[in-house]
């Protein structure tokens, strides 16, 4: 007789015999579940059941967001485009695409809330849409040394594209990678992918914080050289830029911005830490003062003062490797001369 045939009578014994303890079958069930569940990500556990524990987005509140969004990118496209402006018109457009997307997600889970699709299309979409918001804006500090005096700026007009795009967009695969990774369905991919999407959001930040002091360091270089010797030494070419009521208070709108984005970053960290199914991931309002209020602000201000409406369509960046690597020394000894003359007076 084979080994099956004894597994089974000796089976059929034991219960005829009343033998079998029920405690070993409970212990053995628990473990068999542990070792299935250890494998399965915890989005994946909660497919049928609904996401954001059941906390239903706002319809109403979310279409404000949505209508605001359209009207953005809207006028993004088509004011960028038609004042030249592509780079950040380009940038813009697909950033505001996927604030619509993302917002547009929200409202649909709200009437499907088991949809993994639904969730993952709000997730991913509002998680990376600010990268492509700020490639745009670290290009203006490129445009607006150059339309003031690249001699004040710590670094040359084009070198600001490089670092910071360059960062941007490790930022951006980073966070595509582990939004992909975290809503699919294979093994511990979810971990994984929430960590990688973490790290995104990490170089995000610093490498905003870092524009920030480049940002306010030429700000201060450009105040102070205009207190002390008005508009004589600036570029001449971009005199009559520089005299718009509208481009001198250009710079601090785009700190304003910049500092709404930074916020709405360092929130978006907190929550991935805490977990999609934190109070941070679920209350609504929370969702609503620092992701939502924040993007729409930060939009808003480069709605009203469009670098095109700030300083036109005409100031050009030379990305040519030589340009962005010659005569670096030459100017940094222009500036350091320039400074030891203001000591002298």
């Amino acid at each position: 007789m084979d080994a099956g045939k004894d597994s089974t009578l000796l089976l059929a014994h034991k219960i005829a015999g009343k033998q079998i303890v029920a405690s070993e079958l409970i212990c053995d069930g628990i473990d068999y579940f542990k070792r299935i569940s250890a494998e399965v990500p915890e989005l994946v556990k909660r497919e049928g059941h609904e996401y954001l524990k059941g906390k239903k987005p706002s319809v109403a509140g979310n279409a404000v967001f949505l209508g605001l969004m359209s009207f953005f990118l809207l006028f993004h496209l088509i004011y960028g485009f038609y004042n030249k402006h592509r780079w950040f018109a380009v940038s813009w457009t697909i950033g505001l695409a996927l604030e619509f997307v993302g917002y547009l997600g929200r409202i649909l889970l709200h009437g499907q809330m088991s949809s993994f699709n639904y969730y993952v299309m709000q997730m991913v979409g509002l998680t990376i849409a600010p990268c492509f918001l700020m490639a745009g804006i670290y290009y203006l500090l490129a445009q607006v040394t150059t339309v003031v005096s690249p001699r004040l700026s710590l670094l040359r007009p084009n070198q600001y594209t490089f670092v910071f795009i360059g960062c941007d967009v490790l930022a951006i695969l980073l966070q595509s990678a582990g939004g992909g990774l975290s809503s699919s369905n294979a093994g511990n991919s979810y971990q994984t992918g929430k960590s990688i999407l973490i790290a995104g959001l990490i170089v995000q930040v610093v490498s905003m914080f870092f524009f920030q002091l480049c940002w306010y360091s030429f700000i201060f270089r450009w105040r102070r050289e205009h207190n002390r010797h008005g508009d004589a030494h600036f570029v001449p070419e971009y005199a009559a830029v520089r005299q718009r009521n509208i481009f001198t208070i250009f710079p601090y709108l785009v700190s304003i911005a910049v500092l709404l984005i930074f916020i709405r970053s360092i929130y978006r960290i907190a929550e991935l830490f805490d977990g999609f199914d934190s109070n941070l991931a679920t209350n609504e309002t929370i969702f609503f003062i620092f992701e939502s209020a924040m993007m729409t602000g930060a939009c808003l201000i480069l709605t009203i003062d469009h670098p095109a409406t700030a300083y036109g369509g005409l100031v050009k960046i030379d990305h040519s490797m030589k340009a962005v690597f010659s005569m670096a020394n030459q100017e940094a000894d222009l500036l350091r001369k320039e400074e030891s003359e203001i000591r002298i007076l």
